[in-house]
């Protein structure tokens, strides 16, 4: 993003805090920070649509990655999961300024943009934000 205007402004900003710049490129920072401290679980059909990856690592640990055939009319998709633990709600509230739970503990990613309401504050149609949550991720990691 290129954003004349902001320039002089964008000088100011400190290194460690480049989220609050306008101009340029348009990452998820914050993400690859938290996927060191979260479960991740990542889907990715590539443009053939010939197979399925699914990839699983918690806390930048290595789980479980599945490749299938592709039984569906799906390609060209990569779908990320982000379920925060403790220290990534940690992470995530210093960095962000505000608490984790106001932005969701579970994040869901198609091709790099956010699907709502998945991890809204009161929306937890899977089950994984109250309670036992890393008991419910384990149970939709079975089912993915």
């Amino acid at each position: 993003m290129h954003a004349k205007d902001e320039l002089s402004r964008d000088r100011d900003v400190p290194e460690d805090e480049r989220w609050n710049r306008v101009n340029g490129k348009i990452e998820n920072f914050l993400f690859e920070t938290l996927a060191i401290k979260a479960t991740v679980i990542r889907v990715t059909i590539p443009e053939d649509g010939k197979h399925i990856t699914t990839h699983l690592d918690d806390r930048g640990r290595f789980i479980y990655s599945i490749v299938e055939e592709n039984e569906f009319a799906l390609h060209g998709i990569e779908i990320h999961l982000f379920a925060l633990n403790q220290s990534a709600k940690n992470t995530f509230t210093r960095h962000m300024g505000i608490p984790s739970v106001r932005f969701g503990s579970v994040f869901l990613f198609k091709n790099g943009f956010r699907i709502y309401p998945f991890g809204e504050e009161e929306e937890d149609s899977w089950g994984l934000t109250a309670g036992s949550s890393r008991g419910r991720l384990d149970s939709l990691v079975r089912e993915i």
